[in-house]
């Protein structure tokens, strides 16, 4: 069994910003993220590293390089070993110099969207928090949930000094033992300003308890309105991209459309270029059954977990016809969502073909406060298809206005949707 609550960080260049909340229960678990950021669960491999020596440069290298063996799926199939064996020869005396070393080894991966993260690059990524916490837990062979890297700094565990290796006992009050990784996760959650208590152990020390405090001061990516398109009702929700605070936008934008009684429901994802998974899956659970697969995640070690959408109250469940609207910058996340839609059922997608970002990234926090970025598994639609670097085709194709406007309805024919979804046959 293994997961890591922590970010998880996607892609260098314009698309592809995504990460994973995993509700998985992997036999041996690397961490997750899906080309974006988080901080919640995510796949790790093990535990995390030793205890840091003094001399921090060299230490930060050999971190960075454990942490590469331990979690890349090495999609580029190179010589690990030899990779780092090169990378660790170096001894750096100055800062700088170990984060030149650290880069050289993310160049070396072959992969584009591995990369070093200063610690100022790293704290841009408390928006995908979605704990508030600032938390990065895995779980290792034993099953224990471990702190696995250092927590950033201004977090309620940075503060609380919760420290790289430390074991967490129990969640308010319940034994680690009696948790899985989803109630884990749910019981990290919370609101804003709330607090959650958690017994930890440090190597030999007495347990001791933390109360974390959680913290968020992410800006709603959602926007919304009602439109009248050719005499049907349309409840337009435009969301920029996927980060702590989208799940609860989306909800409030459906609870206050729905006061207006839409005939269907339009999701625009034009130029949404991904962010949290999780947010991605808690977004489908307000459209769609959570009994149903919504992504399906392969690691590592081809290990293939299916991760469903987050189940709701049955009378908050939007059962309209719905359009996902995407342009060929909707990544990750954004193609999580829609192949969740799309192949359940629920949507039909309307615009250009999708960006194409299928495999997974994570980031792993560093003891200076730096980091790294490692892709670490792929994932695949409901049905099994693939999204890697060939992106999800729209049912209708259909061009849009540039991201600065709202997208055109009047020219989608809605009951052409509702004729699409009626012969839809669903994931089985």
């Amino acid at each position: 069994m293994g997961f890591i609550a922590g970010v998880g960080v996607g892609g260098s260049g314009r698309a592809g910003r995504t990460a994973v909340v995993c509700r998985l229960n992997w036999g041996r678990c690397v961490r997750a993220g899906a080309a974006g950021a988080m901080l919640g669960f995510a796949l790790a491999a093990g535990g995390p590293a030793g205890v840091v020596s003094a001399d921090i440069n060299n230490d930060i290298v050999r971190e960075a390089a454990e942490l590469v063996k331990r979690n890349s799926l090495n999609i580029a199939g190179i010589d690990l070993d030899a990779v780092l064996l090169q990378s660790t020869k170096d001894q750096p005396k100055e800062r700088d110099e170990a984060y030149a070393t650290i880069r050289r080894m993310m160049k070396s991966l072959e992969d584009k969207y591995a990369r070093f993260l200063t610690p100022e690059d790293f704290n841009k990524l408390a928006k995908y928090d979605i704990t508030g916490l600032g938390l990065l837990l895995s779980s290792d062979q034993l099953g224990r949930f471990i702190v696995a890297s250092t927590p950033r700094p201004d977090t309620s565990a940075a503060q609380e000094s919760v420290r790289r290796g430390d074991v967490v006992e129990a969640i308010a009050g319940i034994p680690s033992s009696h948790l899985t990784p989803a109630s884990a996760l749910e019981m990290l959650q919370g609101e804003e300003g709330s607090s959650v208590t958690l017994l930890l152990k440090t190597a030999d020390q007495p347990a001791r308890e933390v109360t974390l405090v959680r913290k968020s001061t992410v800006e709603n990516p959602v926007k919304y309105k009602m439109k009248e398109v050719n005499g049907k009702r349309v409840g337009y929700i435009r969301m920029k991209e996927f980060n702590a605070a989208s799940n609860l936008g989306v909800r409030d934008a459906i609870q206050e459309l729905e006061k207006e009684k839409p005939d269907y429901y339009a999701l625009d994802l034009r130029s949404n270029l991904g962010g949290v998974v999780e947010g991605a899956l808690d977004v489908a659970g307000l459209f769609m059954d959570s009994n149903v697969p919504a992504i399906k995640v392969t690691d590592k070690t081809g290990h293939q977990s299916t991760l469903f959408a987050k189940e709701v109250g049955k009378h908050d469940l939007i059962r309209e016809p719905m359009v996902v609207i995407t342009d060929k910058y909707s990544a990750s996340a954004s193609e999580v969502l829609l192949s969740a839609l799309r192949e359940n059922c629920r949507a039909v997608s309307v615009g250009q073909t999708t960006y194409g970002k299928g495999v997974i990234q994570g980031v792993f926090g560093l003891s200076d406060g730096s980091a790294v970025v490692l892709t670490v598994a792929k994932y695949l639609t409901p049905k099994g298809n693939e999204i890697n670097g060939m992106g999800i085709s729209p049912d209708i194709a259909m061009r849009q206005p540039g991201r600065l406007f709202d997208a055109r309805l009047d020219s989608i024919d809605f009951e052409e949707v509702s004729g699409l979804l009626k012969a839809c046959t669903p994931v089985r």
